[in-house]
């Protein structure tokens, strides 16, 4: 379903409070509108409040318990109420270009990022002064007379504020372009100090390299991680490096090479635009969207500065990503199955520019589940994506939210369900419980198989030689699944329904649940590649015991030789 807006939204977010209901748009004509979804059940939903607080576009919303931060392209930073709804704070000059990002960290503080890769950490408990430009009080009050009027049209009261001046406590400017996204960390692992054992040592040498890793102390590492369309990602460090003496407006670094920034880490070029990050496994790794549509991987224990995977698959640039595991849900919910679904951090939600919403398992094998929803085709890219419990909404170059429901995807027809049995699930949680109910067994081949990765990433010279781990169609790791359960004594056995994962999505789109998943002509979705990685490992351990079998048996010859010449 959609819900209607009076322009383009350029930015969404949900309230975080689980118990309110209240979903906020950014629009392009500068409008701030919340919306009560309590009765999205039923597709009832109701504008609770309409603001103008500036003419310009409102290009980012980001909530802080019940205030609601807004930036817009006149480079100011509003402050909203929710509850009275009326406007609290008014900075100007926030940025000197317009702000793109913007994202709220536990502490109340608040991080912005804008056109021209300024990254700045805000504090709204420090001091601000007046405005002292009469330019930007002129500007300022402009719009708060029409926004009083559209307030009074909407049924609400909003105050208009003298605009103030706010400085920074933290300024970087390492970054040359648009900032794309943000993602605060709060516990990112450090990068590894030891190498990996070997090819050809004992697993129990590795086995005791792993256990002197994890009997050393972890230290916790808060950083924020920013993606930037200079074609970089970098991790910043709040305790340390930057300007917190700059003005508001100005820039602080310009030119200085990023290497040389304290409290920053850079990665390598990646010679294409990041677009959006994502966290995956725990936060152990991070999924990155590209403009040429590939997912990089990145792994924290690399020290982030260069990508350890790529997934190809998506035909046109990722500019949204949004993972579906939620820690605020409780596993305990039996009867929940979007609750249950939320507990497997390997699932994430891509927005293409093709318009499509697709589902996508982060492996190894990285697995296309489905579609979710469809903005309209090519030409309707979607531009962001959120999730709060059971509803997914996003938005692209139309003016309405597309408001999707995770239930009647990940639960299916409850009636089909009975009729087939109750052993049986359908949909994209049946295939993810099926995974969950496999054996230990399992669980340690694929901890063998990552150490056999992670040893073949160290002993490489060059990453770039070893071949894409492509997306593999919902039905591809079937047969892996059926020599899994065979083999676990705790895997039921299905009396009835769909036999295999392409089935089960098949019947998940004929009930209308999701979209047709769309098949892709490029060699990104081949599985034969993906194969021959996985027993690439096992083919050069036996050509090695061949040779030394052959070694033995060419010795043995030659010594019988030398004997019988001796005897002569």
């Amino acid at each position: 379903m959609d819900i209607p807006l009076t322009s383009d939204a350029l930015d969404i977010a949900f309230h975080p409070d689980p118990q309110t209901n209240i979903i906020a748009a950014g629009l392009l004509s500068g409008k701030i509108q919340l919306i009560d979804y309590t009765a999205a059940s039923t597709n009832t939903f109701k504008k609770t409040l309409t603001l103008r607080p500036t003419i310009k576009s409102t290009r980012a919303l980001a909530f802080a318990d019940s205030t609601l931060y807004a930036a817009s392209k006149d480079r100011a930073l509003f402050g909203v109420d929710t509850h009275t709804g009326t406007l609290v704070s008014h900075w100007a000059n926030v940025h000197a270009a317009p702000p793109s990002r913007m994202i709220t960290l536990d502490s109340g503080l608040i991080v912005t990022g804008d056109d021209d890769g300024a990254v700045k950490l805000w504090d709204p408990r420090m001091p601000t002064t007046s405005a002292s430009s009469s330019s930007s009080a002129s500007t300022s009050e402009a719009p708060a007379a029409k926004k009083t009027k559209l307030s009074a049209a909407a049924g609400n009261v909003v105050n208009s504020i003298q605009p103030t001046t706010a400085t920074p406590v933290r300024t970087y400017a390492h970054h040359f372009d648009w900032i794309s996204d943000l993602l605060w960390c709060d516990h990112l692992a450090q990068p590894r100090t030891q190498n990996l054992p070997q090819k050809g040592k004992k697993k129990a040498t590795a086995a005791a390299a792993d256990q002197q890793q994890q009997d050393q102390p972890v230290t916790l590492r808060s950083r924020l991680v920013c993606t930037s369309g200079d074609g970089t990602l970098s991790v910043i460090d709040f305790r340390q490096g930057g300007s917190g003496s700059a003005g508001a407006g100005a820039k602080a670094d310009v030119g200085k090479k990023a290497g040389n920034v304290k409290g920053v880490e850079v990665s390598e070029d990646q010679e294409d635009e990041l677009l959006a990050i994502a966290p995956v496994k725990g936060g152990s790794k991070f999924v990155v969207g590209t403009q040429l549509g590939t997912l990089s991987v990145w792994a924290p224990t690399r020290a982030m500065l260069d990508h350890v995977d790529r997934i190809p698959g998506h035909p046109a640039s990722v500019d949204a990503i949004c993972p579906l595991y939620d820690p605020s849900s409780s596993s305990s919910a039996e009867n929940d199955v979007v609750a249950r679904f939320a507990q497997d951090d390997d699932v994430l939600l891509t927005g293409s520019s093709d318009g499509l919403i697709r589902i996508l398992h982060i492996g190894p094998p990285h697995t296309l589940l489905g579609v979710l929803a469809d903005h309209g085709g090519s030409g309707m890219p979607v531009e962001r994506i959120r999730r709060k419990g059971r509803w997914v909404v996003s938005i692209g170059h139309e003016s309405a939210i597309k408001w999707s429901d995770l239930a009647e995807l990940l639960d299916g027809d409850s009636e089909d369900e009975d009729e087939e049995g109750e052993g049986e699930s359908s949909g994209v949680a049946g295939k993810k419980k099926k995974r969950a109910v496999k054996g230990d067994d399992d669980s340690d081949d694929d901890e063998d198989e990552d150490e056999d990765e992670e040893e073949d990433e160290e002993d490489s010279d060059d990453d770039d030689d070893a071949p894409d781990a492509p997306l593999s169609k919902a039905a591809d790791d079937e047969d892996e699944d059926s020599d899994s359960d065979s083999d676990s004594d705790a895997a039921p056995a299905p009396t009835s329904g769909p036999k295999t994962k392409a089935a089960q999505l098949a019947k998940g789109i004929a009930k209308g649940a999701l979209l047709a998943p769309v098949t892709s002509t490029s060699s990104g979705w081949d599985d034969d590649d993906d194969d021959e990685e996985r027993s690439g490992k096992k083919g050069r351990k036996g050509g090695v015991k061949k040779e030394m079998k052959g070694r033995d048996q060419a010795a043995a010859k030659r010594n019988e030789r030398v004997a019988f010449f001796a005897d002569l």
